[in-house]
């Protein structure tokens, strides 16, 4: 993909998966526990300020009854 002004570059990622056995996978720069824990702390914040709609139930009072 090429590069715009507009395109964010990649400085690190901290990747952290889950497989259908239950096994937790995580993959960045482990070494760095410090830049690991920020970004943890990070996700966090984003997580929590993420805003979602309640789901809107729709009251069906019009439709037939006894199948008819």
């Amino acid at each position: 993909m090429p590069q715009t002004p507009f395109t964010p570059t990649l400085r690190c990622a901290l990747t952290i998966t889950v497989t259908m056995e239950g096994q937790l996978n995580v993959n960045g720069p482990l070494q760095d526990k410090m830049l690991c824990y920020g970004l943890l702390e990070a996700a966090k914040d984003a997580i929590r300020a993420h805003q979602v709609e309640p789901p809107r139930i729709v009251v069906a009072d019009h439709l037939p009854r006894n199948g008819g």
